[in-house]
């Protein structure tokens, strides 16, 4: 059974960017995290999308992949929401 790719190329090349800037975000909001105690909480998501970047960038392209990055953005917004005053 062969698998259909859910991501193309360029939805692969914007996913990236995209990974790459939250990733810069992420590295800019670390030091309010670790003053709220939300250092576990913010070193998980930087954990889990370092781990989004790679399987992007080796070439992955499961529908699964879009809803666990889907899930990884609702819980990066809610994350967000706390730090934000």
């Amino acid at each position: 059974m062969s698998r259909r790719a859910v991501v193309t190329n360029r939805s692969r090349a914007e996913l990236l960017s995209i990974c790459r800037q939250i990733t810069r975000v992420l590295g800019d909001l670390e030091t309010l995290a670790s003053s709220l105690g939300m250092t576990s909480r913010h070193a998980a998501l930087q954990a889990r999308l370092v781990v989004f970047l790679c399987r992007l960038e080796a070439g992955h392209s499961s529908f699964k992949l879009l809803l666990e990055m889907n899930t990884f953005v609702h819980e990066y917004n809610a994350h967000l929401e706390v730090l934000s005053p």
